[in-house]
């Protein structure tokens, strides 16, 4: 399920401007369509130096292309075996602090590709082959 970010209402509050029009990244980057489509409702915003951001080496580029991300992580464990599960489950607290990994887990916090592919490869690690089931999955921008 794609959610409607024509109208961006999920960007963070005081996100980064990039007002480089001649970076050659700029059709495809958050900070430059944010910064072109004037949709923030802040009176001062915060904007990334032209100096320091151009072409394919910027460090604040972030794509536009919806990400898959997962949300929950309730039956994670339920073909692990009883001795592997809090190993795995402290390794994984460990990676992202203990309250992170609640809200992960919980649903309350998106789990990135990245995040999916580090927890996959854990389990991998302990010799489970299946990958991961996650509760749900929504594509969303990844600001």
């Amino acid at each position: 399920m794609m959610k409607d970010h024509q109208t961006y209402q999920d960007m963070p509050e005081n996100y980064l401007h990039c007002f480089n029009e001649t970076c050659e990244l700029a059709e495809t980057c958050l900070h430059q369509i944010v910064a072109r489509l004037g949709i923030s409702s802040d009176c001062v915003v915060k904007a990334v130096n032209p100096k320091f951001c151009n072409g394919a080496a910027c460090r604040y580029y972030k794509s536009n292309k919806p990400m898959r991300m997962a949300y929950g992580m309730s039956h994670a464990y339920d073909k692990v075996l009883a001795t592997d599960i809090v190993t795995l489950r402290r390794a994984i607290s460990r990676h992202f602090g203990n309250s992170m990994y609640y809200k992960r887990r919980n649903g309350e916090m998106a789990i990135t590709p990245e995040e999916q592919d580090f927890i996959n490869k854990l389990f991998h690690e302990y010799g489970y082959p299946d990958d991961v089931s996650f509760d749900r999955y929504e594509d969303e921008l990844k600001w």
